[in-house]
């Protein structure tokens, strides 16, 4: 769903804003759990937490491609700071890239032993980071799909749902945060 904003006054003085719907993408899927934007606009990826589909759209003809995740539930999407590759972190603790153009599959990257929760590029588009439920950080690099660093330490912060959420710092090269199921955030300056 993409979203025009339009400003409206409220009772109690505050300002807010109300938005109408433009348009709505649909597809055969339910529960709909997470969507991202490429960074350019041209896309919208989502991910279904029913079956775990990942699945992208054009924003222009509203058509829906869907990746071969190889019958492994997706729970965790992304994509590249270009927009080149769509990402998905998986159930069974892979994570894999797609070509946005034509959806073929890039690499499948193997390393976590429990679900991936959260994926992210770093902002020049060379890694990605993965969060998992079992308690690393993992670093991965785009050109050959190697894991070049597992990030340890926050596990017994973590709980028992792990890390659940990552990112770069936009502005630091090699610092990751991660928050954990146990509400706290840690951050690494690889």
């Amino acid at each position: 769903v993409f979203w025009q904003p339009q400003v409206t006054r409220l009772p109690d003085e505050d300002w807010s804003t109300i938005m109408e719907c433009e348009r709505v993408l649909t597809a055969e899927c339910r529960d709909c759990t997470r969507v991202y934007m490429q960074g350019q606009g041209d896309h919208v990826g989502c991910c279904s937490n029913e079956i775990g589909i990942l699945k992208m759209y054009d924003m222009e003809t509203g058509y829906c491609a869907y990746f071969n995740t190889q019958s492994q539930k997706g729970t965790c999407a992304a994509f590249s700071p270009k927009g080149e590759i769509f990402c998905g972190g998986f159930e069974d603790g892979s994570v894999r890239t797609y070509s946005t153009e034509g959806g073929r599959l890039l690499q499948t990257m193997i390393g976590h032993n429990q679900r991936v929760n959260a994926i992210a590029f770093d902002p020049r588009g060379r890694t990605l980071c993965s969060a998992s439920t079992d308690g690393t950080i993992r670093i991965w690099r785009l050109t050959d799909g190697r894991c070049t660093a597992i990030l340890v330490g926050a596990a017994e912060l973590a709980g028992a749902r792990g890390l659940l959420c990552c990112a770069y710092h936009p502005h630091r090269a090699g610092v990751v945060l991660a928050g954990g199921g146990a509400g706290f955030v840690a951050v690494w300056d690889a």
